[in-house]
């Protein structure tokens, strides 16, 4: 018998622009059938979520996914690449 226990999986990068700010990634398997990614920056500020993303498996035919986004991360992934070349 298979026995499931919750997985996370947890990166961290720093800037190479801002060293005291750092970019997270979470994924979880919080259950079987449940898988979540979370996306986010922490620093001198409060912690910020550019992203989430949930996907449910509601039954074996049924998949059903959320993505929530933070519209301004895209023109900060902007500046940032223009920081760096």
């Amino acid at each position: 018998m298979y026995k499931y226990s919750s997985m996370l999986l947890n990166f961290f990068f720093f800037y190479l622009v801002n060293p005291t700010s750092a970019l997270h990634m979470k994924a979880e398997l919080p259950t079987k059938k449940d898988f979540q990614v979370e996306l986010y920056r922490t620093g001198n500020f409060t912690q910020v979520t550019d992203t989430l993303i949930s996907v449910q498996l509601k039954d074996s035919r049924l998949l059903h996914g959320k993505i929530n986004w933070r519209p301004e991360m895209f023109a900060d992934a902007m500046v940032l690449f223009h920081l760096l070349t």
